[in-house]
């Protein structure tokens, strides 16, 4: 079997500045910056050296279990290696981070029914509430700068989180601090409800890069009862003031683009439809340059939907005209994941606990 993927290599490893810690990709835990090597600690090694030698590392258990399960992991979905052939054997273990993902801080304003309190202060202020399912957040008395861990001259490809990025100053001073580049990539994973002077900022970054993508989270049109907090009105003024604005510069740098990013789970599976139609509709009033994208939650959820409770209707359903609306990327990532809800086992004791958070959740 092929257990190779080259997201530890050349994927967006997530750098949490306010706790020191750095994870290979988003689906391992993650683990301490070490002072002397910064963020390719002992940790990340191994898992190169692992992957490149085709032996399954327990770092990327939840892969595994969802490849066993029939996919599509997140591996198979964005290891690149199952595009195009690499050369395996002279991959350096101990080559330099040209790409990354880093979260400045956890400051958050909405509560996401799937987040926890190491990336969201909403939920770090209710840990205790919830210690049973989500854990504790654990803060680092002295966050480490960027520049220490990072040779930020490197870098091909930088994409903000948090938290919500566009809350935190440093994150936002970085951004608006990297050189025009017209060879950098850079993406913003953004919540959007936020007032006019954070957008303003927002604005400001959009202007300073040649190649910039803006992810826009949002998990149902209108009522989010998977995101609490989050002003529906408000995200979708945001929303189409960066869409009415992204056609002039996309004359200039057509590499502009926004995506839609979806969490599917079990609240809101069914709402998938809905996001695919408003993408659609902007994209038929002559706005382009937007996409949609679904992003599977862990597989503590997706299981639960195969509880009987939730049967093959959560399929997501495709007919001709939205078969030739969809570009080649959003229909693939639909028939993946269409196929995986077909194979994945139900796991009665993961579905007990999500239905026991959920109760919890939803007071």
């Amino acid at each position: 079997m092929d257990n190779r993927c080259t997201i530890p290599f050349t994927g967006l490893p997530q750098i949490h500045l306010y706790d020191n810690s750095v994870s290979p990709c988003c689906k391992i835990h993650s683990s301490p910056i070490d002072p002397e090597t910064g963020i390719l600690n002992k940790e990340f090694i191994e898992l190169r050296q692992d992957i490149k030698d085709n032996k399954r590392n327990e770092q990327c258990s939840a892969c595994w279990k969802i490849d066993d399960d029939g996919g599509p992991s997140y591996r198979r979905r964005h290891s690149h290696h199952f595009d195009r052939p690499l050369d395996w054997e002279n991959l350096d273990i101990y080559e330099p981070v040209r790409n990354a993902e880093i979260a400045f801080s956890n400051k958050c304003q909405l509560m996401c029914v799937y987040c926890y309190p190491q990336i969201s202060s909403m939920w770090e202020d209710q840990q205790s509430r919830f210690r049973k399912f989500k854990g504790i957040a654990v803060k680092s008395e002295e966050p480490r700068k960027i520049h220490e861990v990072l040779d930020i001259s490197l870098l091909k490809n930088v994409q903000v989180t948090g938290g919500e990025p566009m809350l935190d100053q440093d994150c936002i001073d970085f951004m608006l601090s990297l050189q025009f580049n017209p060879t950098r990539y850079i993406s913003v994973i953004t919540n959007l409800s936020y007032g006019t002077a954070v957008l303003k900022s927002l604005n400001n970054i959009i202007d300073r890069h040649p190649n910039i993508v803006i992810m826009c989270s949002l998990d149902a049109i209108g009522e989010n009862i998977t995101r609490k907090y989050l002003n529906w009105d408000l995200w979708d003024r945001n929303f189409n003031i960066i869409v009415a604005g992204l056609q002039e510069r996309r004359k200039k740098y057509p590499n502009t683009n926004v995506i839609i990013k979806f969490t599917m789970n079990i609240m809101n599976y069914m709402n998938v439809r809905d996001i695919m139609e408003y993408v659609l509709k902007i994209r038929q009033d002559g706005f382009e340059g937007v996409t949609f994208d679904i992003n599977p939650i862990a597989e503590r959820d997706i299981t639960s939907m195969k509880s009987g409770l939730i049967d093959q209707s959560a399929q997501i359903k495709i007919d001709d005209r939205l078969r030739s609306l969809l570009d080649k990327k959003e229909l693939n990532t639909i028939l993946q994941f269409n196929d995986f809800l077909h194979n994945v086992k139900f796991d009665p004791q993961l579905f007990v606990r999500t239905k026991e958070f959920l109760e919890e959740y939803l007071k």
